[in-house]
């Protein structure tokens, strides 16, 4: 420790030093490291969505892809017949293969897939822009697929349908006893509606009965 006697000369030193020896260690610490990506940190750009609505999943709880049986699949667009098909995502070419398997030969329409290990739900609604009312005549249908792994091929098993509204958006999941389950938002409310346990049979819409069911047009549930 320095004397508190010594004259002012050698304090400013003392001040110059620390600052010079504070101004290294700070160039130090402050050399920039150059960024890198995670290794893999790439996508494989899918088909083309020309001619039909915005892809689902853009900002919502839906999916249009699932795994099973060791592969990718994605119910996609297909411009060359303009409907939704089953696809397979073929590693080795990095592309998505065409099975020709339809799910919807409507454009403009939204979809959540839910692959249970057994069997392959597609749920696909016309849908209203954001801040939209729910609209009604506009039927919301789920489609089953078995699936064959020896051919690696979807077969449909039958359609229903959910509701009759075009809504924003509408997801599907199931729970332990079978029962698929769907919930939307339509006038200002949360609304579900589900199956029998047979993952198929739809009952009648209903109103979330709790008043946290009561929301604004621009919500939606999942």
């Amino acid at each position: 420790m320095f004397d508190v006697n010594l004259d002012g000369r050698r304090y400013l030193r003392i001040h110059a030093l620390l600052a010079a020896l504070l101004l290294a260690i700070t160039g130090v610490l402050a050399v920039p490291v150059g960024a890198s990506a995670a290794d893999g940190d790439i996508g494989v750009e899918g088909p083309s969505h020309l001619g039909t609505g915005t892809p689902t999943g853009t900002k919502r709880a839906t999916s249009s892809l699932w795994f099973n049986d060791g592969t990718w699949w994605g119910n996609l667009w297909d411009t060359a017949t303009s409907d939704f098909h089953i696809f397979r995502f073929d590693s080795a070419t990095s592309t998505w293969v065409d099975t020709g398997v339809a799910t919807d030969p409507r454009s403009n329409t939204h979809h959540d897939v839910l692959w249970d290990g057994t069997t392959l739900y597609v749920a696909s609604y016309r849908f209203v822009n954001d801040g939209v009312p729910a609209e009604p005549n506009y039927p919301t249908t789920m489609r089953r697929y078995s699936y064959d792994a020896g051919a690696k091929k979807y077969t449909l098993l039958g359609a229903t349908q959910i509701n009759n509204q075009r809504v924003e958006t509408l997801t599907i999941d199931k729970d332990s006893t079978g029962r698929v389950w769907a919930t939307w938002q339509q006038g200002n409310r949360i609304y579900l509606n589900a199956t029998a346990t047979d993952g198929a049979t739809w009952g009648t819409p209903f109103a979330h009965p709790s008043t946290l069911g009561d929301v604004s047009v621009d919500d939606n549930s999942a």
